[in-house]
């Protein structure tokens, strides 16, 4: 069962996500490419993940770990 959300959190809009998956960054592009597909220690991450109000670029949910790309 999904975790209950308490009244007034916001979410994330969950095509503002899928718009970021469409036009990601060159870093942020290499970077998945080496780390889909459990290619880091066997580790799955998911890319451009809705995480209450923000939208992590990589997320890890196994180790609730977030990486942030700076995209410049």
């Amino acid at each position: 069962m999904p975790p209950r959300r308490r009244e007034g959190e916001r979410r994330a809009d969950p095509s503002r996500a899928q718009q970021l998956r469409e036009t990601s960054s060159t870093p942020e592009r290499v970077l998945w490419s080496r780390i889909r597909d459990r290619r880091l220690r066997g580790l799955k991450f998911r890319r451009q993940h809705p995480l209450g109000p923000y939208v992590a670029d990589f997320y890890c949910h196994d180790h609730a770990l977030v990486v942030e790309i700076d995209g410049r």
